[in-house]
Formats: structure tokens, sequence, C-alpha cells
């Protein structure tokens, strides 16, 4: 619960500041412990991704379940037009819907993705492939994959799985 407090404390920051996470995702610096996915998602860099898991009611299963977390990189999010961002970081339920699009229930790895047959919490069928040598989902690349937490795993996306 520590860890949940001070994700929450760092993430209510960030949004109270106004700040979407827009730091470059390689200059998180590293931790050498593992942590829980929330904890695990914050260490990587996914600043943005993390502000808008704090306003939906997924925090709390994510630090707590054991989930598979297509995590959209901080550029996922500047890719999109400010006022489309500004938009969905202040609907609770449009969010919620997104952020949905991105939750798998346990651990998958990509080698899992590939064989297909899984859902997000959105509903949206799962598989991944590659394509052109890069591992996609739909029309989002991977950008980072399989990396560990002590509750689950988390996937590095190009984009966001809107609804």
């Amino acid at each position: 619960m520590k860890n949940l407090s001070a994700v929450l404390a760092f993430s209510l920051v960030l949004i109270a500041s106004g700040v979407t996470g827009l730091a470059d995702e390689k200059t998180a610096a590293p931790r050498a412990a593992m942590h829980d996915t929330v904890g695990e998602l914050v260490s990587k860099g996914f600043n943005t991704f993390v502000a808008a898991l704090t306003k939906t009611d997924y925090l709390d299963k994510v630090a707590t379940g054991t989930y598979t977390v297509l995590a959209p990189t901080d550029v996922a999010f500047r890719d999109l037009p400010k006022a489309q961002l500004d938009a969905l970081l202040a609907d609770k339920e449009k969010l919620t819907s997104v952020i949905a699009n991105h939750l798998i229930e346990g651990k998958l790895s990509t080698s899992d993705l590939k064989a297909g047959g899984v859902k997000t919490l959105g509903g949206i069928p799962i598989k991944a492939k590659v394509v052109d040598g890069k591992l996609k989902i739909g029309s989002a690349t991977f950008t980072r994959q399989d990396l560990p937490s002590t509750n689950g795993v988390i996937h590095g996306v190009d984009k966001l799985l809107e609804p």
C-alpha cells in the first residue's frame, strides 16, 4: 500500500501541475527493485498513462491484481492533438473505456499475445503479429516488450488502442 500511495501522490502532482507525461521515457531513472505493475509503469517512464490510470477505477486493480498492460508511451499521448488529449483526460467515462482497451487479465508474454484468443477488459480481441519485422497489435507497434512486474507484465505500444 505504501507503493500505491507513493504512485498516487506522484501522479496527482503530475496532474495538478498540468504535466501529462511529456518527459522523454528514456530519461526516466531506472530502479533496481521490481515493483508492482503500477510502480513499474512509473519506473519505466509511462507517466501519461499512469496519470490517466489514476483518473479511472482501474488503478487499484492494476496495482493489486494480475494484469498485462499494453501501455501507450508518453510519445503516443503527445501524438494526439492537444485538444483531443485534454478532452480525453477530462472525460472519465471515455478515458476508462480507452484504459480498459490496454488491460488484459493475467500475465501474458508477447508469445502469448501472438497466439491470440485473448481480449482486453474493453472487449478488444488481441492478437499480435509481426509486420515488416515489427510486432504490432492493429496499427500500434510494440516499443518495449515483456517488462515484468511482481503482479503482471507491461508491453509498451506507440498508439492508443481506442474503442
